[in-house]
């Protein structure tokens, strides 16, 4: 049983996973830091609060849930490996990295209808997205549930179980090539005119998030295909139990990816961060100087009732 062996192999060598739980601790740190500024950024920017941020705001809240709850969890697990702790950190990993899988296939749906048919894209309801955001969620949970039953054997019907990642992940990579090929197309055939800045935003946006797409499909997607045919053929080379530790501190940094992305890639974004920073650093500097100044207006009452109790005298 792999929980089984996983919690072996932590009780075995302790000192080695001490070493990895500050490996998961630091990354996990950043990887909340960074987030947080990247959420903050796109929620106090009225440019980049619009409807075709939504999925890329959806997409940092599912990274920043990652480094708040699924690496602490595998911390706890490092600390101490019992079943219990092994399935949470499991379930918490596949859960929000499914959502981020999700999204990301949504994502080239959405760019591809504001391309391609941009009038219907504007007067397009909002509870469009409403309605996009649950299903990612309430598949995440299922495909989570679906796969928790099978690593626990406990529902030997879903022999399928295993390839369900796999050809969740083959969907989203068709879906992305087939959606971006027809933006490409309708992109080509409108090269000879003179496009608006609004238009060009699209641009820009849209070749981001391909390479946000592209870089998550390879730093996560690659692995997990490996690992979930790897579950089925058993004459494949089976991972040992420190390489997939060292898998899921890769999935850990890869929410790091993406705000780097945006700034390489998205000028506004860039130009936000930098205010939204200088704006948490000057409230923060002034915070620190208000009790110096509280201090100083209570020293000089207190000298001018001394000076005045003094005359008095």
């Amino acid at each position: 049983m792999e929980a089984q062996r996983a919690v072996e192999s932590i009780e075995s060598k302790p000192h080695l996973w001490a070493v990895w739980t500050a490996a998961y601790a630091v990354v996990g740190t950043i990887v909340i830091v960074v987030n947080i500024l990247t959420l903050y950024t796109y929620l106090k920017t009225s440019s980049l609060r619009t409807r075709k941020h939504v999925m890329v705001i959806n997409l940092v809240v599912a990274d920043l849930l990652y480094g708040v709850i699924a690496v602490p969890a595998t911390m706890l697990h490092l600390l101490n490996p019992t079943i219990t702790s092994f399935y949470v950190y499991k379930v918490l990993n596949t859960f929000l990295k499914t959502a981020s899988l999700f999204t990301l296939g949504v994502i080239p749906v959405e760019r591809m209808h504001a391309i391609i048919w941009p009038i219907r894209h504007r007067v397009m309801n909002r509870s469009v997205y409403k309605i996009a955001l649950l299903i990612i969620w309430i598949s995440s949970a299922v495909v989570t549930a679906v796969v928790a039953l099978q690593w626990s054997e406990f529902w030997e019907i879903l022999k399928f179980a295993p390839l369900l990642l796999p050809i969740i992940i083959a969907g989203v990579s068709v879906a992305t090539v087939t959606c971006y090929v027809c933006i490409w197309m309708t992109v080509r055939r409108r090269k000879q005119r003179r496009l608006p800045t609004s238009a060009k935003q699209d641009k820009a946006l849209t070749v981001t998030l391909l390479l946000v797409g592209g870089a998550f499909l390879i730093t996560w997607g690659t692995p997990v295909l490996y690992l979930s045919i790897a579950g089925v053929c058993k004459s494949c080379y089976q991972l040992s139990v420190s390489s997939i530790t060292g898998l899921m501190l890769l999935f850990a940094a890869q929410s790091l990816v993406n705000p780097f992305i945006y700034c390489f890639r998205l000028p506004s974004f860039k130009h936000s961060l930098k205010a939204r920073i200088k704006e948490i650093a000057g409230s923060s500097v002034i915070q620190l100087r208000q009790p110096v100044r509280q201090r100083k207006i209570t020293v000089e009452t207190n000298t001018e009732h001394s000076v005045s109790e003094i005359e008095v005298k």
